[in-house]
């Protein structure tokens, strides 16, 4: 799990969560593929159809997590090395931990 400077579509720039997937390299340089958690469940509760493709991890079940958290493997997206590496000198970018060994079997 990382943290880094992010800002989404009509959204103020922030400090954002992002579970790592796996690194790979595309033409225009190396990539992590990852997954934005949420801790608002109001769309997954409007369509409940959804839960079943998602990993569910109720208010501290991890410390990281101290509200219930969905992780949605649709909800990807990649990031650049190059720009993690420049939030890093812009002091926006840490490592918060790893995932648990069954994560991936939940996903």
């Amino acid at each position: 799990m990382i943290r880094a400077h992010w800002q989404f579509p009509n959204e103020q720039p922030k400090s954002k969560l992002f579970i790592v997937l796996r690194h790979f390299v595309k033409s225009a340089g190396a990539v992590c593929l990852c997954i934005k958690p949420t801790s608002n469940p109001a769309h997954y509760d409007k369509y409940p159809e959804l839960y079943p493709g998602v990993v569910v991890y109720q208010a501290n079940e991890l410390a990281i997590f101290s509200s219930t958290t969905i992780i949605d493997p649709l909800k990807n997206r990649e990031i650049a090395h190059a720009y993690l590496e420049n939030e890093a000198l812009n002091r926006r970018y840490k490592i918060e931990g790893k995932m648990p060994a069954d994560f991936h079997a939940r996903l």
